[in-house]
């Protein structure tokens, strides 16, 4: 009798500690920086990069936007902290993007 209760406990405690081990053993990807994400998902309208400096893309806060992304038409959202227009991509547009720097479908 103890012996099948013996295996079970076993059985439980080895179960437990193998998916703790998958979890701790999965790598969250980093989230891209809004410089990677520049041309692709966004761009800022009527804006000149003077000497490749794109400090600005820093400034930018899309968590703070009031941001509604439509699936086939780029939407024009005013950031008043730095002042500029940002055009947000379609979600069609950043798939051919994505396609196009990368391939897949």
């Amino acid at each position: 009798m103890k012996t099948p209760i013996l295996l079970i406990v076993l059985f439980i405690s080895t179960f437990g500690f193998s998916q703790n081990f998958i979890q701790t053993q999965r790598q969250v990807a980093p989230k891209p920086t809004n410089q990677e994400l520049y041309g692709l998902e966004y761009e800022i309208k009527h804006y000149a990069f003077g000497d490749g400096d794109s400090t600005i893309l820093n400034e930018i806060n899309f968590e703070l936007l009031p941001i509604q992304r439509e699936q086939s038409v780029d939407v024009e959202v005013y950031d008043a902290s730095i002042d500029q227009i940002i055009i947000l991509y379609s979600y069609d547009k950043i798939h051919a993007k994505y396609t196009e720097k990368w391939g897949g479908n």
